[in-house]
C-alpha cells in the first residue's frame, strides 16, 4: 500500500492546526497554575506573618510580666513596643497595645495585642489583610 501524494498536505495541515490548539491550551493551563502557585506562596507568607506576631505578642507579655512595678526596671509601653518590634524584624511596621488590669503590680494581668497589616498580592487581587494576635499573663514582679 502506497501513500498518495495528494493525502500528504491534508495530514500536515491537520497537525499544524492541532499544534496551535495545544499552544493555546497550554497557555491557559499555565496561567491557572501560576495563579494557584502565587496564591499558595501568599498564603504561606500570611501564615508566617501570623506566627511571627503571635510570638511577638507572647514575648512582649513575658517582658511586661517580669518588669512590673516591683521590678528594678519597670516596663513602659514604649519598652514593650520595642521588644515587639525586635521580634518582628522581617515584617516591617507592627503596632503593640499594652494594657494592665488593674495596674502593673504583682498579681495583675498584662495584655499585649499586636496588629500587622499584611499585603496580599495574588494575581487579579491586590489588597491588605489585618492580622491580630493577643497574649496575656499574670504579673510576677
Amino acid at each position: 500500500m502506497s501513500l498518495n501524494s495528494a493525502d500528504m498536505p491534508a495530514v500536515t495541515r491537520k497537525a499544524d492546526c492541532e499544534r496551535g490548539q495545544v499552544i493555546a491550551e497550554t497557555a491557559v493551563a499555565m496561567l491557572a497554575f501560576a495563579m494557584l502557585l502565587f496564591g499558595i506562596m501568599q498564603f504561606g507568607f500570611l501564615l508566617y506573618s501570623y506566627d511571627t506576631i503571635c510570638n511577638a505578642a507572647r514575648e512582649g507579655a513575658r517582658y511586661a510580666m517580669v518588669h512590673g512595678s516591683k521590678s528594678s526596671s519597670p516596663a513602659s509601653i514604649s519598652n514593650i513596643q520595642s521588644v515587639v518590634q525586635g521580634q518582628c524584624a522581617g515584617l516591617g511596621s507592627v503596632t503593640a497595645n499594652t494594657t494592665w488590669t488593674p495596674n502593673n503590680n504583682p498579681g495583675s494581668v498584662v495584655r499585649v495585642t499586636v496588629t500587622y497589616t499584611a499585603p496580599l498580592n495574588v494575581p487579579m487581587l491586590v489588597t491588605n489583610v489585618s492580622l491580630t494576635a493577643t497574649s496575656q499573663m499574670v504579673m510576677a514582679y
